[in-house]
């Protein structure tokens, strides 16, 4: 239908057009200006909670990566505490051919575990290969600072067992097992990889649901602000329009 505004009107409007008065015709423009603006509202709240949403859950993904890398550190460092307590004092020195057994015995955690002396010397090792020799896969000398201060230390070995890299734990042996503040005699390096990538897989897993669901979300607020803006329209169509 064609809408003439004031002059424009002919004496007699057809039937295919509708006649507005000037000051229907200000109305009319102060009705779509009005509809503009709570078009333009509704727009801005959906795009301010559709952003609040995403950050939402970008932010719980992170925490929840983070929660998977904190565990798998916890786990592993328990492990290998574990693992460095013997029960036979000063063993490295009294008694190395038990840590060899004691190595070979825990080849069912199906991880690479290597206990070395003081001067990084391995006394035992899953890999009877590299027994007696120095371990330098510590790129930054973590095990060297961990025999020194005996607190925890993680790194990435690179080497020919593990061209592209695991993740490893080091952390101190001490002469009196059950004494925090007995001298450090050696150190045991645990792999800690399977642990992270099992517990990274369970991360991931839920930070998928998280994303579906705040996609799930944007989507059924579109749809709410599409029908809205629709009913919008439809309230002021011919609102102010004068027949014949």
């Amino acid at each position: 239908m064609k809408i003439l505004i004031g002059e424009d009107c002919p004496p007699t409007a057809s039937v295919d057009s509708a006649c507005l008065t000037n000051g229907d015709g200000a109305l009319l423009a102060m009705t779509k200006r009005a509809a503009f603006g709570i078009k333009a509202k509704l727009i801005f709240a959906f795009t301010a909670v559709s952003l609040l949403t995403a950050l939402i859950a970008l932010f719980a993904i992170e925490q929840n990566i983070d929660g998977a890398e904190t565990a798998a550190l916890i786990e592993a460092e328990h492990m290998a505490m574990s693992l460095a307590y013997t029960g036979i004092d000063d063993v490295i020195i009294k008694n190395p051919q038990f840590l060899t057994n004691y190595v070979k015995g825990l080849q069912t955690i199906k991880r690479d575990l290597t206990i070395v002396d003081t001067n990084r010397i391995r006394v035992a090792d899953t890999d009877p290969a590299d027994m007696e020799k120095v371990y330098a896969h510590d790129t930054k000398n973590e095990v060297a600072h961990t025999l020194q201060d005996g607190i925890p230390r993680h790194f990435t070995e690179v080497s020919s067992l593990f061209p592209l890299g695991t993740k490893q734990i080091v952390v101190p042996m001490r002469r009196d097992g059950s004494g925090a503040n007995s001298p450090i005699i050696g150190a045991v390096i645990l792999e800690y990889g399977p642990i992270h990538a099992e517990l990274m897989a369970v991360a991931k897993s839920k930070s998928r649901l998280i994303m579906l669901a705040a996609r799930a979300s944007c989507r059924h607020r579109s749809s709410f602000w599409l029908s809205h803006c629709n009913s919008i329209d439809q309230a002021f169509v011919g609102a102010h329009s004068c027949g014949d």
